[in-house]
């Protein structure tokens, strides 16, 4: 895929070598494989920049998916004191290219998320990992964080839209996962062996009794039984759906994340044009001149 070499036509939301001083060269990325898109990392300042050809309104979507997933997770996250969900925003869009039409090529800058998708995980018998105090295998952690997670999504009524494995990360026990707040103030996270969830592209919000948010789970859920299916896997799975239903019973993020996204968003990208954030379709409103 082609870089941008020259000044893009649109470039708008945190100034990376201001809010981290640790950013060095942006050029200097090292690559990563990836289906549709162009991946690097720079190491220095753990942010990921995702390149790919697209429409500007679907790169404003996936920048406002980020925020709005993130934001609910970590309200999920006050409920549960073991375990951490996360998604890591997206801080920067550059697109198209000036003095250039039709160029589409959208350059995302976002959090590093650390540790291993759900597809690169090696099945072990050592119980080196924890639910509820109790020493466990790696596959018995999996399927306890899946049903978590699977339980909030079927309680927002959240579609991922591409429920692949590789977009699931079982995160680290010790180290740190980066946050940026609405001011732009970093803060950091325990991950404890939590999950991380990456590319929201396609993300929707449909009604809990959506025949395709039934769907989408089923598919997520098919894949990681296949994976990491153990003597035990219905036990763990539904132990992490019923901790989100115990814990988290009078709660339902949706009703206030969107406005904390869309304020969060206004924060970071301003003057962006933007009237509102259709999450049903999947688009961004923009204002009328």
């Amino acid at each position: 895929m082609k870089e941008i070499q020259e000044e893009p036509l649109y470039s708008f939301g945190t100034e990376l070598g201001i809010t981290l001083p640790n950013i060095s060269n942006p050029t200097e990325w090292i690559p990563e494989k990836e289906s549709s898109s162009k991946m690097g990392i720079l190491p220095s300042s753990a942010i990921v920049r995702k390149q790919k050809e697209r429409s500007l309104d679907s790169a404003v979507y996936e920048i406002f998916s980020t925020i709005f997933m993130s934001r609910l997770l970590k309200q999920y996250n006050q409920y549960l004191s073991t375990t951490t969900f996360y998604c890591p925003e997206v801080l920067r869009l550059e697109y198209g290219q000036k003095g250039t039409r039709d160029n589409k090529t959208s350059i995302l800058y976002e959090f590093f998320c650390p540790g291993t998708p759900l597809n690169k995980i090696e099945r072990s018998r050592r119980k080196d990992y924890f639910v509820g105090g109790e020493p466990v295998r790696i596959e018995d952690r999996v399927m306890y964080l899946s049903g978590a997670i699977s339980k909030i999504f079927l309680r927002e009524g959240l579609v991922h839209g591409d429920p692949q494995l590789r977009h699931f990360i079982l995160l680290p026990n010790k180290g740190e996962i980066q946050d940026i707040s609405m001011t732009g103030q970093l803060s950091f996270a325990s991950p404890q062996n939590g999950l991380g969830i990456i590319d929201l592209e396609n993300m929707r919000i449909l009604d809990s009794s959506s025949e395709t948010l039934r769907e989408d789970q089923d598919k997520f859920k098919r894949r990681v039984y296949r994976n990491f299916s153990t003597e035990r896997s219905n036990e763990f799975f539904e132990g992490g759906s019923k901790i989100i239903e115990s814990s988290c019973r009078n709660f339902l993020g949706k009703i206030n994340t969107y406005d904390i996204a869309f304020n969060t968003f206004n924060c970071r990208f301003p003057n962006s044009y933007i009237q509102s954030i259709d999450m049903q379709e999947g688009r961004p409103i923009w204002k009328k001149n």
